[in-house]
C-alpha cells in the first residue's frame, strides 16, 4: 500500500497550509489511515484463482481463444519465429505487478511467464500485419467485491528477440518495470504510469529512437550509453533531475556533446508531477 502514501505525501504539497486547504489535509489522512487500518485488518489470501487467455499461432489476421485455467498461479506465452516478421509492436497494460523485460536467447519473438496470486486475469493476443507482429498483453480488472491485496505483486518477465526492431508501450498504475533493453533495437519506448518505478538500460540507438515517460508520482531512472547522442525535454512540477553529462541547449532542453552532427540519437521526453527523473550514461 505504499502508492497510498505518497499519494497522500503530494496531495499534502500541493494544499494551502491555512484555512479550507489545513482542514482538508487533516481530513485526507484522517481518511487515508482509516482505509490502511482497515486493509491490514482483512486475512490474507484468496482461493479463487483464475486465469484466462487467448492465443494464436502466427494467424496473419485471426485470433483464437485458448483455454481458461482456473486455479493456476503460473502462466506463460509464447509467438513463434517467424522470417517474414521483420518489426514488432508490444503492448503491455496492467495494474499492481512487477514488469521485467529483456532479450531472448530462443527463436522465440515474444515469450513471457506470470507469476500471479490475485484474483486475476490476463489477456494475450498477437497478429500479424504485412512485416509487423502486434503483441497485447492486457491484465483485466480486478473482479470482486471487496478489497483485497496481496502480500505481493504479480511478476510478468518478458523475453523478446534481438532480431526485431521494437517499440514498446508500458502503461501502469502502481507498480515497478526493470527493463534491459541494451541487446534489443529499440525505435519508441513509452513508459505511463502513476506511482510508479521505472528502471530502462538501453542500448545503442537507432537512426531517430525516442523514449517517451509518463507519470504520476514515480521514480524513472534511464541508462544510455556514453557513445549515445541524446537530447532530454522535461515537462514537469514538483520534479528533481539528475542528467550529469548533459548540458542545457538554447531552447531549455538537455543535450549530449556533439548531438546535433549526430547520425543515430536518441530523444526523450519526460513528463510527470511528483516525480523523479535520472538519465544515466555508463561506459
Amino acid at each position: 500500500m505504499w502508492p497510498v502514501i505518497i499519494i497522500i505525501f503530494g496531495v499534502n504539497l500541493l494544499l494551502p497550509r491555512k484555512g479550507l486547504g489545513g482542514y482538508a489535509s487533516v481530513l485526507l489522512t484522517i481518511l487515508a489511515l482509516l482505509f490502511l487500518g482497515y486493509q491490514g485488518m482483512q486475512p490474507s489470501g484468496n482461493t479463487n484463482h483464475w486465469f484466462k487467455y487467448e492465443s494464436s499461432k502466427n494467424s496473419k489476421r485471426s485470433l483464437r481463444s485458448g483455454e481458461v485455467k482456473r486455479g493456476s498461479t503460473n502462466s506463460q506465452f509464447e509467438v513463434q519465429s517467424d522470417s517474414s516478421i521483420r518489426i514488432g509492436h508490444l503492448q503491455i497494460t496492467g495494474g499492481g505487478a512487477e514488469y521485467t523485460l529483456e532479450s531472448n536467447d530462443n527463436s522465440s519473438i515474444f515469450n513471457a511467464d506470470i507469476d500471479h496470486s490475485n484474483e486475476i486475469s490476463y489477456l494475450n493476443k498477437h497478429w500479424q500485419e504485412d512485416s509487423t507482429i502486434h503483441i497485447d498483453l492486457n491484465m483485466n480488472n480486478v473482479k470482486s467485491n471487496n478489497f483485497n491485496f496481496d502480500n505481493h505483486l504479480n511478476e510478468v518477465n518478458v523475453r523478446l528477440s534481438k532480431e526485431l526492431v521494437w517499440t514498446i508501450f508500458l502503461t501502469t498504475g502502481a507498480g515497478s518495470s526493470d527493463f534491459d533493453l541494451s541487446d534489443l533495437k529499440i525505435q519508441k519506448l513509452v513508459l505511463k504510469g502513476g506511482a510508479s518505478a521505472f528502471e530502462a538500460k538501453l542500448g545503442m540507438p537507432l537512426e531517430n529512437s525516442r523514449i517517451e515517460a509518463q507519470s504520476g508520482a514515480a521514480s524513472i531512472e534511464l541508462k544510455i550509453p556514453k557513445a549515445a547522442a541524446c537530447r532530454i525535454v522535461v515537462k514537469s512540477g514538483l520534479s528533481s533531475k539528475n542528467f550529469e553529462g548533459f548540458e542545457r541547449d538554447e531552447n531549455g532542453g538537455y543535450v549530449t556533446p556533439g548531438f546535433a552532427t549526430a547520425q543515430n540519437k536518441y530523444t526523450i521526453d519526460l513528463r510527470g508531477g511528483l516525480s523523479s527523473f535520472t538519465v544515466e550514461r555508463y561506459d
